[in-house]
């Protein structure tokens, strides 16, 4: 708007250039408008909780459409808790058993209020790197979160038990070697 604005008074197009003059005030009180209303914009979550997102910085001065997802938001007045279990141990485990954990982040505190093991899922995969054969199953509890106190986050880690069926102790006890003979002997 300002190169035809110079434009029209170089030619002398006084008329036509007072409607470019109040066409570029509209525009700059319409840029004022917009940049109010991105100060009071606010963002809502669907719900209470903690943001999940890494690296939120970078999102700074990002611009963002409507209904876009900015950030992730885990709630905080529920957890789902994530077990591997051992290939060997998951014909033990079934949902409605209890479950107990702690978390390294808590280490005085043991978790086991009314918490039942919901879904025991997925394909076998390696427990770790350094032993790629050793596969796990993931077992998945839900518990409100007990305490605003001590919050449970997601991404904390610790370890749990998970009460099975009861046993002989001598299944216990001969497990592994029968299991050894079985697979590599027999």
């Amino acid at each position: 708007v300002a190169a035809e604005m110079v434009k029209l008074q170089r030619d002398g197009k006084t008329s036509d250039y007072q409607i470019k003059q109040f066409e570029a005030q509209s525009l700059a009180k319409e840029v004022e408008i917009l940049k109010l209303k991105v100060r009071r914009a606010t963002v809502v979550a669907e719900y209470d909780g903690i943001v999940v997102t890494p690296e939120t910085d970078a999102l700074i001065g990002k611009p963002i459409g409507l209904g876009e997802e900015i950030v992730k938001v885990a709630k905080a007045d529920e957890v789902f808790v994530q077990f591997n279990v051992a290939e060997q141990d998951a014909s033990w485990i079934e949902p409605g058993q209890k479950v107990r954990f702690r978390v390294y982040g808590y280490p005085g505190k043991v978790f086991d209020n009314d918490i039942l093991l919901q879904t025991v899922a997925g394909e076998g995969r390696a427990l770790d790197q350094a032993q790629p054969d050793v596969k796990s199953f993931v077992a998945v509890a839900h518990l409100a979160n007990p305490d605003t106190a001590i919050a449970l986050r997601a991404g904390m880690t610790g370890k749990g038990k998970i009460t099975g069926r009861s046993t002989s102790l001598g299944y216990w006890l001969l497990r592994r070697p029968i299991s050894f003979l079985l697979l590599n002997v027999l």
